[in-house]
This record gives C-alpha cells, structure tokens and sequence, in this order.
C-alpha cells in the first residue's frame, strides 16, 4: 500500500475512533460492557489471522495441559473480554479517577496500599511490573490513584494518531502520568530516587529493542526487555508485580511481595535473574486467567537469527549515517 493510501486509512481509523469513543464513553456501564463484548466477538469472526494466531500461541503455550475444546472455548473470550474493558475504560474516563474508584469494589485493594507504603517507607522508589493482562489500564490509574500522582507509567505511542489519542485521553483522565517508551530515561531515573512509583509493562515483545535477553515465558524462550530488572539495580528500587484482573463480576487487584534488588546481587547474573523472577510471577498469573492476556499478540515474534538480522540492519543503518556525503569525499 503506498504512503497516500496508509495515511488516508489511519485518518478514517482515526474519525471512526473518535465517534465510537463519543458514543460508547456515554453509556451506562453495563450498557457499554456488553456492547464492549459484542464488539470483540464480532472482530473475533472477521478476523482469521488474530484468530488462527492465537490459537497457534495457546497451543504451543498451554496445549499439554489443556485440550483443543479448552483452547478453542479460551481464544473465543479473548477478543470479547478486550472490547468489555476498553469500553468499561471509556466510561471511567468519562467519570474520573475519583468517582470510578468511589464506584468500584476492588478485592485486594487494602494489601496493595499496605505493600505501596512499606515501598514508600523505604524511600527507594517502586517498580511495578505488569502485563497486557486483564484490566491493566485501570491499575495504572488504581496505582495512581493510591499514589496520590506520585506515580510514573512508561508506555508505547501508537502510529495510529486516533488510537493514540483515544489511550492518552483515557489515562490522562484517570490520572496516569506517562512517559513514552522513546523518551529520556533521565526524568524516570529522578523520580525513582526520590522514591516514585514507576510502572512498566514489560511482557510484549518490542521491534526497537537490541539488549534484551531470551527467557522462558509460558513455556518457549521470549525476547525480553531487561530495564525493570537494570532499573532496580541502578537505583535500589524495590520491585512487585501487580495485576487487575476479573471473576465474573469481581475485580481483583494481585500484588507480589516487594523484592529488594540486592537479594540478586549474589546471582552471577542479577540482571537474568531478576528479570525471569518478574517473567514468572507474570507468567502464573496468565496461566490462571489465560483469557485475560493478549495471546494474538506475536509474543515469541523475535528468535535468536531474526535478532541478528535486525542488529545487522541497525549497525548498516548506523555506519551510513556516519559516512561523509559522496561529493565531499577526495
């Protein structure tokens, strides 16, 4: 497709966006969670790639413990519980962050404050590592919310202008403070140690990234990000895992114990081991409520060969750059 065709695609994403975003975020919110659920089910039918890859994931990840009716009966609920909290997320935004936590039961809550404030005791900072698992936009906002704005969320900028308007706009009103993931990590490395809350959501698998290391996740080797566990190493921070997820009509809130970065110091890799510590708590969590993870995502996209490819494609970028324009050479 040319250039003049992907922008006139991405600007009519972006109108029907922004209409679906003005008409949903005003309905009730049962209202918007069922029409959230249809929406998925109906993208679940028009599109056979998502379909057929996730279900390639789900099996390769958990078919020896689960069979193919199971599998199936998960892939099915994936796109469906996806449109219910994002539509969910639309309506909160239309609310606020104060009014939907006044609305919300949350289980779990009360220990999440009480692990943020033995964090905040510290005085070292709090890394938080979650996942695109469950409701994680509201637990940025849960997070900040409990924070009181002391709370700092790293997170990916999207192409698409109306996609990207439509997140920013939902986590701005909801009290997310964000950085993106291209930014200067300076700002992010201050706010840790004055003893921010950093949150990361670590568990995609990123084109951009060079100096990850390969880790078991779900059971095959994942191209992993090292800057939560490098993060904590650098600064003290401790780390916890925390998740928002669903039970029926409950919401609930699962933080891990804080981890201290030193107890990793005696590895002889701290940077490994911490980083598979957070994979696993992820992990466990996925593998409980497997419906609520983005198996279509390409998790496992990067193997050791495409890295390589990718790293030479970068070095060949980079010595162009610093070659001399061919007319001033002698």
């Amino acid at each position: 497709m040319s250039s003049i065709g992907k922008r006139a695609r991405r600007s009519v994403q972006s109108l029907l966006a922004r209409g679906a975003v003005a008409g949903i975020s005003r309905l009730p919110l049962p209202v918007a969670r069922h029409v959230g659920r249809r929406l998925g089910a109906l993208g679940t039918i028009v599109s056979p790639t998502s379909r057929r890859r996730t279900l390639e994931h789900l099996e390769l990840s958990l078919g020896e413990t689960r069979s193919r009716a199971e599998l199936r009966s998960i892939a099915r609920r994936i796109l469906p519980t996806l449109g219910a909290q994002l539509c969910e997320s639309l309506v909160f935004a239309r609310w606020g962050g104060e009014r939907t936590f006044q609305t919300l039961e949350i289980e779990g809550l009360e220990e999440l404050r009480a692990t943020i404030a033995e964090g905040r005791r510290r005085g070292r900072g709090i890394i938080g590592v979650s996942a695109h698992y469950g409701h994680w936009e509201l637990i940025a906002a849960l997070i900040s919310n409990v924070c009181k704005g002391d709370a700092l969320c790293v997170v990916r900028r999207y192409e698409v202008e109306g996609y990207q308007s439509v997140l920013a706009g939902i986590r701005s009103r909801l009290g997310v403070r964000m950085r993106y993931q291209e930014d200067s990590l300076v700002p992010v490395l201050r706010h840790l140690k004055r003893g921010g809350f950093l949150g990361l959501l670590p568990d995609q698998d990123f084109r951009n990234l060079y100096d990850g290391i390969f880790v078991d996740f779900l059971g095959r080797p994942a191209f992993t990000t090292t800057t939560p566990a490098q993060l904590a190493l650098r600064t003290g921070a401790s780390v916890c895992a925390a998740t928002l997820h669903r039970e029926g009509d409950r919401l609930i809130v699962r933080g891990s114990a804080l981890v201290d970065p030193e107890t990793f110091r005696a590895d002889a890799d701290p940077v490994r081991a911490l980083t598979e510590w957070w994979s696993r708590e992820l992990e466990n969590r996925i593998r409980a409520h497997p419906e609520q993870w983005v198996w279509l995502h390409r998790r496992w996209r990067t193997t050791p060969d495409r890295l390589e490819y990718r790293s030479h494609r970068r070095r060949e970028r980079e010595e162009k750059r610093r070659r001399p324009p061919s007319g001033l050479v002698s």
